[in-house]
C-alpha cells in the first residue's frame, strides 16, 4: 500500500512539476529567440521581483498545511479558509507596498506595469496553492497535476501567440495574470467538489493561531527570498537587462533543475509527516536514507553533465552567437545545483520532524553569504559574479542542512555522499580522459554510471531498500 502511493504521487509530482519546468524554459527560450536578450532580462527581473513578493505573502502556510492537514484531515477546511483570510487581507497591501516600490526604483514605465500584473497574478496563485496543499496532504496529487496543466498550458500558448503576433510586449504580463485566475479558479472548484465543501467564515481566533504556528516560517521565507531572486534584481539595477537576461539563461538551464528534488521530497512528504506522528522513528530514519540515496543517485549525474556540454546546450537552445556568455554560468551553476539538490531534501525532513528553526538558521547563513558576495562580486567579475554568489550560497545551505541534521534528528548522510561518489567516478574519468564525440561519451558515462550503480548494490551497499 505504502509503494503504491508513494509510486502514484512520485508519477503525479513529475508530471506536475515537469509542466511547470518545461513551461518555464519554453517561455525564456521563446522570449530570447524571439524577442531579445533585453526583453528577457524585462521578464526575468519581473518575475523575481514577484517571486519575492510570493514569499512575503505566502507566509511559510505551504509547508505548513501539507504537513498539519497530513496530520488531522478532518480539519482541512478550517485550515484553508483561516489562511485565506489571512492572504485576502495581506494581498491587497502587499500590492500597494511592491507598486509603491515599484514606482520609486524603476524608470522604465514598461517594467512598472510588468511587476504590478505578475504580482497580482501571484496573489491569484497563492490562492491557487493555498488548495493545492489540500491535494498533496490528502495524496490526490492528480488534482494539482490538473490545476497545473491548464495554468501553464494557457500561459505558454497564450504567450507564443503574443510573440509570435507581435503584440506589445507587455501582453505576455497579461497573459501571466490572467493563467494564475484560471489556476485559482479551478483549483478552489476541485476543493469543494473532491476534497471539503468550501464555507468561508472568520475566525479570528484560529486566524491568530494559524499566524503564530508559521511564524518560524517566516524568517525562513525571507532568507529565501535573498537567496532565491535577489542575484537577478541586483543584477538588474547595477548591470542593465541584457546581463540580466544572460544570467537568466545560466538558471534556466541549471537551477530550473531543481524540480528533481521537488519531486522526490515532496513525493514523500506526506508519508514522513505521518510515519513522524505516530513516533515510528526507525521507519522515519530509513525513509529519510532512501529519499537522500535517491537525491544522490540523479543529482550527481545531471550536475556533470550540465558542467561539461554546457557548450553544446547553450549553443542548441539559445544559439552561440548571442548567448555564448552565459556557458561559464552555466558550468558554475551547474555546481551549485548539485548542492541545491541535496539541500531541499534535507530541508524538508528538518521541515517534517518539527524542526523548522534549523533550516531557518542555515537559509539565514546563506542569505547573508549572498548578500555579500553579491555586493563584492557583481563590480568585479560581472554577471559571473552572481554566479558565484549562487554556489557559495548553496554550499553554505547544504553544508549547514548536513551539520543540523545528524546534530538535531541523528540521521547521518556522510555514507550515502560516499556512496555517489564512489558510483561516479568512473564515469567522471571518462568524461575528464576520453577526447571522443559528444554522443558516445554521454553512452560511455551513462552505462559506466548504471554499472557502477549495480557492483554497489552487490557490495550490500542498498540504493533504494534498507
Amino acid at each position: 500500500m505504502l509503494v503504491n502511493k508513494v509510486f502514484n504521487n512520485v508519477i503525479f509530482q513529475s508530471i506536475t512539476f515537469g509542466i511547470r519546468a518545461i513551461s518555464d524554459f519554453i517561455v525564456i527560450v521563446l522570449i530570447g529567440k524571439m524577442a531579445g536578450i533585453s526583453n528577457l532580462g524585462i521578464y526575468s527581473f519581473a518575475i523575481s521581483f514577484s517571486l519575492v513578493s510570493r514569499l512575503m505573502l505566502d507566509l511559510g502556510f505551504g509547508m505548513y498545511l501539507v504537513r498539519e492537514i497530513s496530520k488531522n484531515k478532518e480539519s482541512v477546511n478550517k485550515y484553508i479558509v483561516n489562511t485565506l483570510c489571512i492572504l485576502l487581507i495581506a494581498g491587497p497591501l502587499l500590492l500597494i507596498i511592491t507598486s509603491v516600490t515599484a514606482y520609486l526604483t524603476i524608470s522604465d514605465p514598461l517594467k512598472i506595469n510588468a511587476v504590478i500584473l505578475c504580482v497580482l497574478g501571484v496573489f491569484f496563485i497563492s490562492i491557487s496553492a493555498t488548495f493545492q496543499t489540500s491535494f498533496i496532504a490528502f495524496q490526490k496529487m492528480q488534482y494539482q497535476t490538473f490545476v497545473v496543466f491548464f495554468q501553464e498550458s494557457l500561459f505558454l500558448s497564450g504567450v507564443f501567440l503574443a510573440l509570435y503576433l507581435n503584440f506589445q510586449f507587455l501582453y505576455i504580463f497579461y497573459i501571466y495574470l490572467i493563467s494564475r485566475l484560471v489556476s485559482m479558479i479551478i483549483a478552489g472548484t476541485i476543493y469543494n467538489y473532491k476534497i471539503k465543501k468550501f464555507i468561508l467564515f472568520f475566525e479570528k481566533k484560529a486566524i491568530f493561531v494559524l499566524l503564530r504556528e508559521v511564524s518560524p516560517f517566516i524568517i525562513n521565507l525571507v532568507f529565501t527570498a535573498i537567496c532565491a531572486r535577489c542575484s537577478i534584481i541586483f543584477i538588474s539595477y547595477a548591470l542593465g537587462d541584457e546581463s540580466v537576461g544572460l544570467f537568466e539563461v545560466g538558471v534556466a538551464l541549471t537551477l530550473k533543475g531543481v524540480i528533481i528534488s521537488q519531486i522526490v521530497s515532496k513525493s514523500f512528504f506526506p508519508k514522513l509527516a505521518e510515519l513522524y506522528r505516530k513516533s515510528n522513528i526507525i521507519d522515519f530514519e530509513k525513509l529519510c536514507q532512501k529519499v537522500l540515496r535517491i537525491l544522490i543517485i540523479i543529482s550527481m549525474p545531471v550536475s556533470i553533465f550540465l558542467f561539461f556540454y554546457s557548450t553544446e546546450i547553450v549553443t542548441l537552445f539559445f544559439g552561440y552567437e548571442n548567448f555564448n556568455k552565459s556557458i561559464i554560468l552555466v558550468k558554475i551553476m551547474s555546481v551549485a545545483l548539485f548542492f541545491k539538490l541535496l539541500g531541499i531534501g534535507i530541508a524538508d525532513i528538518l521541515t517534517v520532524s518539527d524542526n523548522q528553526k534549523f533550516r531557518t538558521i542555515s537559509v539565514g547563513f546563506g542569505a547573508i553569504i549572498n548578500l555579500l558576495f553579491l555586493y563584492f562580486l557583481i563590480p568585479l567579475l560581472g554577471i559571473k559574479g552572481g554566479a558565484v554568489s549562487m554556489l557559495a550560497t548553496e554550499f553554505t545551505i547544504f553544508s549547514c542542512f548536513l551539520f543540523f541534521s545528524a546534530y538535531k534528528i541523528k540521521i547521518f548522510f556522510l555514507k550515502n555522499l560516499l556512496f555517489g561518489f564512489f558510483s561516479i567516478a568512473p564515469s567522471l574519468m571518462i568524461l575528464c580522459f576520453l577526447d571522443i564525440k559528444p554522443l558516445f561519451s554521454i553512452i560511455l558515462f551513462i552505462l559506466s554510471y548504471g554499472i557502477m550503480l549495480i557492483i554497489a548494490k552487490s557490495n550490500n551497499i542498498k540504493i533504494i531498500n534498507n
